[in-house]
């Protein structure tokens, strides 16, 4: 990446318009790895002037408007004086209300101008996305009004006026003693009337103050120093806590991959690269999907299966499962190798058509089990009993007929019984 100038894939424009997507994005994805987004390093140099004129800006304005909270130099004195904790949070929400936070700039493709916010929502006529505008009387609509550009100043408004509040004098107890004290709750009013207004008019502007921590730790200074403290601690670890546990799924550690991408202290290519499977045409990626798929089925039905006792009713609970699983993913598999064997051999490799030996390996476990059990003849051949099973299953499962539903667990447990299992205890000597 340039610093001056964005680092852009090399394509044919003319010609770019005509490609099919997936042509494109097959273009565009390698480049992803190894540049990101491809902006120039001097915006990346904005982004850190923003946050820091942010802390500057925001300690200014409470050490300039707080008497009592020390000289700036004397970090050690205010940094933990509540109302510097207040103004913070407060500072904070306006920080975001004014399209200033996380979303602006041109990594989030916000390039010219660079943020929304205060543009569209001090301008009447933009649009407007009302929560509940059916229920909640004096919403409906979506063009902005002046009622909502003057909802909208006032948040904006109430904010300023918290932030310019002195303290209210020295608190004093067992937990806490600050002379500076905290600000005057009274203040505090326009900006908890007024965000929920527009946020019912709005439901956009209302989560753009990211109101589950700004607006829910504001609430709070309406307690007692002490408790307004510990509830936002409280509040802090709850959101926090979540958010990081929200990560704990199968599609996040993508995400990371992504993010790392485009991040601008992460310049190695090779350390990007190593986040990615390369897959070099189209069906060595879709024999991944697939074998991927396939083990997640076949794990997924076998702890099905293992809480069933007998082998009767596992039997038919597979041939359920099978039916149901068409809604899921791994139920495609099936699907393609049953109906288009040609087009899954060429996605999965050679050797991959072979249904009736997946089902079967599945089926052995059972079928020793059920022999442990006495269930099964002695002598069966384990080998060939699970491959009848499986043909047996795959057509009970697959094929229709006119005297049993295969939906139905106990019409299917009882046909099993009446004729699978004999045939699986009798000799097979005779």
């Amino acid at each position: 990446m340039g610093f001056m100038k964005p680092t852009l894939p090399q394509v044919d424009m003319e010609t770019w318009h005509e490609r099919p997507r997936l042509d494109k994005v097959r273009m565009l994805a390698p480049f992803w790895v190894d540049h990101g987004f491809g902006t120039q390093r001097v915006v990346h140099v904005a982004y850190g002037l923003k946050c820091v004129g942010y802390v500057v800006v925001g300690v200014l304005l409470s050490w300039l408007t707080t008497p009592g909270l020390g000289g700036l130099g004397e970090i050690g004195r205010w940094w933990s004086e509540p109302i510097f904790f207040q103004k913070a949070v407060v500072a904070t929400l306006l920080f975001e209300i004014l399209g200033l936070g996380c979303g602006s700039g041109p990594l989030t493709l916000r390039i010219n101008p660079p943020i929304g916010g205060p543009l569209y929502w001090l301008r009447p006529g933009t649009v407007r996305l009302p929560p509940w505008p059916s229920r909640v009387p004096l919403t409906a609509g979506s063009t902005r009004t002046i009622v909502d550009v003057l909802l909208y100043a006032g948040v904006l408004a109430s904010c300023v006026w918290i932030l310019l509040a002195p303290g209210e004098g020295p608190v004093s107890n067992a937990y806490l003693s600050t002379d500076v004290g905290v600000v005057d709750p009274a203040r505090l009013v326009p900006l908890a009337v007024l965000l929920p207004l527009i946020g019912l008019r709005d439901q956009t502007i209302f989560l753009a103050a990211r109101p589950e921590h700004y607006f829910l730790t504001t609430l709070l200074f309406f307690l007692p120093a002490t408790q307004m403290l510990a509830g936002a601690h409280l509040v802090m670890l709850l959101l926090w806590w979540g958010a990081a546990t929200s990560k704990l799924n199968k599609h996040f550690p993508f995400v990371v991959s992504i993010m790392i991408s485009n991040a601008p202290l992460h310049a190695s290519g090779a350390l990007k690269r190593r986040l990615y499977r390369h897959f070099p045409d189209k069906v060595s990626l879709l024999g991944a999907a697939i074998v991927r798929l396939n083990d997640t089925y076949w794990s997924e039905a076998h702890a099905l299966l293992e809480q069933v006792e007998g082998l009767d009713r596992q039997m038919a609970l597979g041939i359920v499962r099978a039916r149901s699983a068409y809604d899921d993913p791994g139920a495609l598999l099936m699907k393609l190798r049953m109906d288009e064997p040609e087009e899954f051999a060429a996605c999965a490799g050679a050797g991959v058509q072979g249904l009736v030996p997946d089902l079967a390996d599945f089926w052995s476990r059972y079928l020793i089990a059920a022999q442990d059990r006495g269930e099964i003849h002695q002598h069966t051949d384990i080998a060939e009993a699970s491959e009848w099973v499986a043909r047996v299953l795959l057509s009970l499962s697959t094929v229709p007929g006119n005297t049993l539903d295969p939906s139905d667990a106990d019409a299917v447990a009882a046909h099993v019984r009446r004729y699978v299992m004999p045939g699986l205890r009798a000799d097979p000597a005779v």
